[in-house]
């Protein structure tokens, strides 16, 4: 889940936050027309001139502070790429933070992704195979990081898409390169792949649409993972109506609620 915060910005975090409100809202425009849009929104409410170009001197809105990639459908990459979704949370309290990175820079051939959530207890996200995610848990394990293992039952909302039945349900015959959905992550808007060809993938359930990947040390949000325990089994309607209530945030309080998914801890 984001959550955002009341306090006032600095001119850069409030330049970042106009930008991505503007391109939001504008998602067919250029960035150069969406730059000058977000000028106008500030000198608006009394930025100056002066002030804007020496943000503009500072960052590049482009590639420092939010990209612009593809979402895959994250069924079709499990159900054609044998590629899943998992998470493991570690101890890596202290210099052990530190240690833990080092770790994994040496085991990452093969694996598809790592994030690092800390510096207190920490959490990896991973996209690979459940072979790969077991022998990620035996590396953690035989350094002593206590790892806890979950395992992804389902995912009802991923990168603000929700994914219903439909969602699931991806045509099995058609046939994409790896080559072009690499660079949509890379660059949804990249020249090399057609609007047709973006069309296709989406109709046909392999990607679910663009998303935008924003630099939190320069936007000041703040990004949270929360998660809900519950000890036995729940009935479904129960769980459906927890998943229901938490998708339907999103409208109250905007971009909250990002990714949804139900999951066991393993180990």
């Amino acid at each position: 889940m984001m959550f955002e915060s009341t306090q006032s910005y600095p001119l850069e975090q409030l330049y970042v936050r106009t930008w991505l409100k503007t391109m939001k809202t504008s998602r067919n425009q250029e960035t150069s027309v969406v730059t000058s849009d977000t000028e106008k929104v500030l000198s608006a409410i009394g930025v100056t001139e002066q002030a804007i170009a020496n943000i503009t001197r500072n960052i590049d809105v482009q590639d420092a502070i939010v990209h612009r990639g593809a979402v895959i459908n994250p069924y079709f990459l499990s159900a054609k790429a044998n590629k899943q979704l998992h998470f493991f949370l570690v101890d890596a309290r202290g210099a052990r933070y530190h240690a833990l990175q080092t770790l994994l820079r040496s085991v990452t051939g093969g694996m598809s992704y790592f994030g690092l959530y800390g510096p207190q207890d920490s959490m990896i996200f991973f996209v690979g195979s459940k072979d790969e995610a077991k022998r990620l848990l035996d590396v953690l394990e035989n350094s002593r990081f206590d790892p806890s293992y979950l395992e992804i039952l389902d995912v009802t909302r991923f990168y603000g898409y929700d994914l219903s039945i439909e969602a699931q349900r991806f045509s099995k015959n058609h046939r994409v390169s790896p080559e072009i959905i690499n660079t949509l992550v890379s660059d949804y808007n990249s020249r090399d792949i057609s609007r047709n060809e973006k069309t296709r993938l989406i109709e046909n359930g392999v990607i679910l649409g663009e998303t935008v990947i924003e630099s939190l040390a320069h936007t000041g949000r703040i990004k949270a993972f929360v998660g809900i325990n519950f000890v036995g089994r729940l009935p479904v309607a129960v769980t459906n109506n927890l998943t229901k209530y938490l998708l339907e945030l999103d409208p109250i309080i905007p971009e909250t609620v990002t990714k949804v998914y139900r999951f066991v801890t393993r180990y």
